[in-house]
């Protein structure tokens, strides 16, 4: 046997657990092995200086401190459970609106038709924002200066996505729902409305 078995043999001693054959055995050792009756030795040092520390209690309300933890603990870990649900729910609508049979003609003009539609929002939204700039006389220091204002959303955004993932899912999840419902509800009709004219 080597010196770490019997290391764990020292701690034993030390802490009143070892029968009288593994005391004697103990003992036959330690007359043998110098690095274990330096081990006995530190570890005797070591457990003089602890029982010089005094003794602190935890304190009045460290129970209650405790439980309270814990209690917010398990709070915390029934948050997803509750989020799950809806998340569930909007995947099954999603899936359901999105393998229903429809025209793959029609996606193609309604998609378009959002991007432009986003495209001129943008451009409508610059062109008003450039023209209040110019009237208004601001400078290129400015408008520097209203980047971090404008980058703002950008980091709120981040930190609801950081801190709620499961809710950044559903946000994007009812976006993607949102669009399978305007292709399937407004794309056939402004589909045959063009035919028609």
């Amino acid at each position: 046997m080597g010196c770490d078995f019997y290391e764990e043999r020292i701690m034993e001693y030390l802490d009143g657990a070892l029968d009288a054959r593994g005391k004697r055995d103990l003992e036959q050792h330690l007359s043998k092995c110098v690095h274990c009756s330096e081990f006995l030795e530190a570890m005797q040092r070591q457990y003089v200086m602890l029982s010089d520390l005094p003794l602190l209690s935890p304190g009045q309300n460290f129970t209650q401190k405790v439980m309270t933890k814990i209690y917010n603990e398990k709070a915390e870990r029934n948050i997803p459970i509750v989020m799950a649900i809806p998340a569930l729910l909007l995947a099954i609508l999603a899936v359901t609106i999105l393998l229903a049979p429809y025209n793959p003609a029609d996606i193609i003009p309604a998609f378009i038709g959002a991007v432009g539609w986003f495209v001129m929002v943008v451009k409508s939204v610059s062109g008003i924002l450039n023209t209040a700039l110019w009237m208004a006389g601001f400078t290129v220091k400015v408008i520097m200066d209203l980047q971090s204002a404008l980058t703002f959303p950008a980091r709120i955004l981040a930190e609801i996505w950081r801190q709620y993932p499961m809710s950044a899912v559903l946000v994007i999840g009812v976006f993607i729902v949102g669009f399978s419902l305007w292709v399937r509800l407004l794309a056939p009709t402004e589909a045959t409305g063009s035919k028609n004219t």
